[in-house]
């Protein structure tokens, strides 16, 4: 069993952590520095990596959009498109406009640790790894094209 194989078995059977970890609070704020409703996820990878300079992986992902989901802050349509709800719209205060690029991320965690989430019993697999990967290309070839701003 490789390393790998291994840690994806252990996140399988471990519990399932029910905080707010910092990567949600990265997904978040990609979602937040969008300027339209619903989001491509292509469009929330590109941001992450802007913010970040990494790829968010297919977990991070994952446990983001499942504590974000389920407590009120977006939902997806048919198309798995990303809708931000008007309780996230919230995070975008005056904190987090002053804020500069990669310190959003921090005022976003920051305000979500005050509000502890409601309990998941499980990630969900909202998005895989290919998934990720076809967005992020099909995001890049629409930027190339002029299709997207």
């Amino acid at each position: 069993m490789t390393d790998l194989e291994f840690l994806k078995s252990f996140f399988r059977r471990s519990r399932f952590s029910s905080l707010y970890l910092w990567s949600d609070a990265w997904i978040l704020t990609a979602l937040l520095l969008q300027d339209r409703n619903p989001i491509p996820l292509g469009a929330v990878i590109f941001a992450a990596d802007w913010l970040n300079h990494a790829i968010p992986t297919p977990y991070e992902v994952n446990h983001a959009l499942t504590l974000l989901s389920a407590n009120g802050f977006l939902t997806l349509d048919a198309n798995r498109n990303l809708l931000l709800t008007d309780r996230a719209k919230v995070f975008k205060n005056d904190s987090f406009l002053k804020a500069r690029h990669f310190n959003k991320i921090d005022v976003i965690h920051k305000e979500l640790m005050l509000n502890p989430p409601l309990s998941c019993l499980s990630v969900n697999e909202f998005f895989t790894q290919d998934d990720i990967k076809h967005a992020r290309e099909e995001f890049a070839r629409e930027r190339r094209s002029g299709g997207q701003s």
